[in-house]
């Protein structure tokens, strides 16, 4: 299991979410889960996206 934080990057429509979720795919890595929650800090809000995976090889084996 690989576990994976991901902080928005403003500007970005999705906060950059779909790229970082494509290159850990990219690596044999399949996206199992994903949680989004909001942190503020001194009046700044951060969004972020808590990303669980698992090796490409166990989710085929499963199935």
């Amino acid at each position: 299991m690989y576990v994976r934080t991901v902080h928005a990057i403003p500007g970005r429509p999705d906060g950059g979410l779909a790229q970082a979720i494509e290159k850990i795919e990219a690596a044999d890595w399949k996206l199992e889960n994903q949680h989004e929650d909001v942190r503020v800090d001194r009046e700044y809000r951060q969004r972020y996206w808590t990303l669980t995976f698992r090796p490409k090889a166990d989710v085929e084996a499963s199935a």
